[in-house]
């Protein structure tokens, strides 16, 4: 097995024995114990942040059609099927996606939704979206220029996507919990996302400060 596909193999095996818990983070889960809720609200700020980020982004009738990826629980999802939106989730993990079926599922069962289990990757669309959704997923990706220009064919109007930062207070406690899970992880720079974006010629963008990682959103001209 090469090394890309050993490294998926572990992100999917890490996200499959973590989906429920990875789920509750988000409130929803009321057996959630409260160490752990206190720990979501200490530790995990930057996820509720990037939330209502996302949320504002995306409430915009400009956006019809997106395309999550690494969509994982479906949380986001949902929401944008509040909204009315039509949404395409993708991720490795078929645990995550099972959850996100049924919570869609049950909360919108007249909603314009699919999901795929996949390597998006590997995964050729027929159609571009008005936006692509990143959150949480820049952390598991090695080659994170080729994602952008694979984003860039697949999307007409936004790239929405965090970068959890290079160096924080809880940095090295999350590389040693990932090693042990034997899980790749990358963190980035400010330069290093600049750069990266200047290369590509992605221009047009808002690159924010959120504490622990950076919120980008990326505006596309075709």
């Amino acid at each position: 097995m090469d090394i890309k596909k050993q490294n998926n193999k572990n992100v999917e095996l890490f996200f499959e024995s973590y989906a429920n818990s990875f789920d509750s983070i988000y409130g929803h889960n009321k057996k959630r114990n409260f160490i752990g809720r206190t720990n979501d609200k200490l530790f995990r700020k930057e996820m509720y942040i990037r939330f209502q980020q996302t949320l504002k982004n995306i409430n915009n009738d400009n956006i019809i059609s997106i395309l999550d990826i690494g969509c994982g629980s479906g949380r986001y999802c949902a929401e944008y099927l509040r909204y009315g939106k039509s949404v395409i989730g993708i991720d490795l993990a078929q645990r995550m996606l099972a959850i996100a079926n049924r919570i869609c599922g049950n909360n919108f069962p007249n909603g314009d939704f699919k999901f795929i289990h996949a390597d998006y990757f590997d995964y050729a669309f027929d159609k571009k979206f008005d936006a692509s959704v990143l959150m949480g997923l820049f952390d598991y990706i090695e080659n994170s220029k080729s994602l952008l220009e694979k984003l860039s064919r697949d999307t007409n109007k936004i790239i929405l996507a965090s970068f959890p930062k290079r160096w924080n207070i809880l940095t090295l406690q999350r590389m040693i919990r990932y090693k042990i899970r034997q899980c790749p992880l990358f963190f980035y720079t400010k330069k290093q996302i600049e750069n990266m974006l200047n290369d590509l010629g992605m221009n047009n963008y808002e690159l924010t400060d959120n504490g622990r990682e950076f919120y980008l959103k990326i505006m596309l001209s075709h």
